[in-house]
C-alpha cells in the first residue's frame, strides 16, 4: 500500500505555483530602468525601517516588549534584504 505524504505532496505544489507566479521571470527592458526600479525599492525599505523604528518607540514608550521584539524582527529581515542587495550604492550613487 502506498503511504500518501499529504504536508509533502502541498509543499512541492506550493513551490511550483510560486516558482511559476514569481518575478523572476518578468523581463528587464534596460540597465537604466533595472537601476530606477531598484533605487526606488531600496527607498522604500528605507522609508519601511523608518517607520518600524517609530513604531518600536512607541512600544517602548506602551512598555509593550513583545512589540518592540517582532518589529526589531521585522527590522532585521528589512535590513537584510537592503544589504543583499546592495542598496547603499543604488540611493547614493544613482543619478537620475
Amino acid at each position: 500500500m502506498i503511504k500518501i505524504n499529504y504536508r509533502k505532496g502541498f509543499i512541492f505544489f506550493a513551490m511550483v505555483l510560486l516558482l511559476n507566479l514569481s518575478p523572476v521571470n518578468s523581463e528587464v527592458i534596460s540597465v537604466e530602468d533595472e537601476q530606477v526600479f531598484l533605487t526606488e525599492y531600496c527607498k522604500t525599505l528605507v522609508n519601511e525601517i523608518e517607520k518600524s523604528y517609530q513604531k518600536q518607540i512607541e512600544a517602548v514608550e506602551r512598555k509593550r516588549t513583545s512589540d518592540f521584539n517582532k518589529m526589531g524582527r521585522w527590522i532585521y529581515g528589512i535590513s537584510d534584504v537592503f544589504a543583499n542587495l546592495n542598496c547603499s550604492y543604488y540611493i547614493n550613487n544613482y543619478e537620475y
